[in-house]
């Protein structure tokens, strides 16, 4: 019986509340174990609905992965509590808040699609002008006057705000030149260019 009784005593000693904790002299506080965001930390939102999974965490941005966007939070506006930590939002705000920026994000870009527009490589290098673009391909007048026929996909805004496509200034050229062996950085830059025209 004394055994038992050490068991069941022993039992309910590993049951005490992290507040009891926190406030047991001598002992950790389980909360406070959990009260910065780690990448890897699950999230959860006021009512206690698991948000997602902490990814990144950095001096500007908690970056959370809901399961369905990849979201970056203020660092203000996560805190913890007896579950661990808590966003002040609900993941289905987040999955909604992503979803506008992405629909804004590709608006910007489609304006940006138009004759005349510069095109910068990933590196920053000026690669040529758009000559003409429809909801597919877009045609690029090189800066040797080569017109070359992108896929729509494949350009992107830099983080100036200006359009660039996914490939260095010097995999460009050597697509446009007909290169039989692009950088090994980007092995389907040749294929990427949709073929060039005189």
């Amino acid at each position: 019986m004394k055994f038992s009784a050490a068991l069941i005593i022993g039992a309910s000693l590993l049951a005490v509340s992290p507040a009891a904790a926190q406030n047991a002299p001598g002992r950790t506080a389980i909360a406070a174990q959990v009260a910065e965001p780690v990448a890897g930390a699950t999230i959860f939102d006021p009512q206690g609905a698991a948000i997602g999974t902490i990814e990144t965490v950095t001096a500007d941005a908690v970056v959370v992965n809901t399961g369905t966007n990849k979201v970056a939070l203020p660092p203000a506006a996560i805190g913890s509590n007896e579950k661990g930590l808590v966003a002040s939002t609900t993941k289905a705000d987040l999955d909604a808040a992503a979803a506008n920026a992405q629909a804004e994000a590709q608006a910007q870009l489609q304006a940006l699609l138009t004759a005349g527009t510069a095109v910068n490589s990933s590196d920053g290098q000026p690669v040529g002008t758009i000559k003409a673009a429809d909801p597919q391909y877009v045609t690029v007048t090189t800066s040797q006057g080569v017109d070359v026929k992108l896929p729509a996909n494949a350009f992107s805004m830099g983080q100036s705000g200006g359009l660039m496509i996914a490939m260095t200034a010097a995999n460009f050229n050597a697509a446009v030149a007909g290169s039989s062996a692009p950088a090994a950085d980007a092995p389907d830059a040749s294929a990427a260019t949709g073929g060039a025209t005189e």
